[in-house]
């Protein structure tokens, strides 16, 4: 049950990289938040979701999350796993 769950979740962040392609390359901030948010009000099963740049930025997210709320926490979770 626990890998077909994570199976799921990994099919979901596959489409909702493939849907934020063009958002993320444009730069379109409304057009992630869009996703995020339909995301995750099109499925009970999903709670939060986040669009994290490549350099860990999160560009948009919706829903309850275990990720850091404010971007001056998420920079310091990246600093702490680039120091280690």
């Amino acid at each position: 049950l626990e890998e077909a769950l994570a199976a799921r979740g990994r099919a979901e962040a596959r489409q909702l990289a493939s849907n934020a392609e063009f958002g993320l390359f444009s730069g379109n901030l409304e057009m992630l938040v869009r996703l995020a948010s339909g995301m995750s009000q099109g499925d009970d099963a999903i709670t939060a979701v986040a669009i994290i740049d490549a350099d860990g930025r999160a560009l948009a997210r919706h829903g309850l999350s275990v990720l850091p709320a404010t971007q001056a926490q998420w920079d310091a979770v990246i600093e702490m796993e680039e120091s280690t």
